[in-house]
């Protein structure tokens, strides 16, 4: 299973390094040796990744509703934090602006840090918000 580290260089050494890498994290307990190999391993990937790979940044509204979809959830679970039902469906729609409150009660809620729920469109930026963008939780 262990081969000495090298650099990634293609997706099928990043396949490789990442099936090693579960490999070690399914062994209970790993030595230290395994612990320092599993780092390595885990560098070279976060390396490859940094430069190979590039995420999207998302406006609050999509990353809302991303966030919604991913952990099953629906609009109407957010009604806590707005309101009502149709003032979610306003701003998931773009047509309203997240307000302060609501961009502290989104952080809460998805376990989140509020500055990922500032900025992107000018229908989804806080109007509360400092113009620095940031938020004091």
């Amino acid at each position: 299973m262990r081969q000495p580290p090298r650099p990634i260089e293609s997706r099928a050494d990043l396949e490789r390094t990442e099936r090693w890498i579960w490999q070690l994290l399914d062994r209970e307990p790993r030595t230290a040796a395994e612990e320092a190999y599993l780092s390595v391993l885990t560098t070279l990937v976060r390396a490859w990744e940094d430069a190979h790979v590039s995420i999207p940044m998302l406006e609050p509204r999509e990353l809302v509703k991303a966030l919604l979809e991913e952990r099953g959830q629906r609009q109407k679970d957010l009604v806590p934090i707005f309101g009502t039902e149709s003032i979610v469906s306003e701003v998931l729609a773009g047509k309203r602006r997240l307000q302060l409150d609501h961009v502290r009660g989104l952080a809460a809620f998805f376990n989140l840090p509020a500055a990922v729920f500032v900025g992107g469109d000018e229908a989804s930026t806080p109007s509360a918000v400092p113009p620095s963008g940031t938020v004091a939780a």
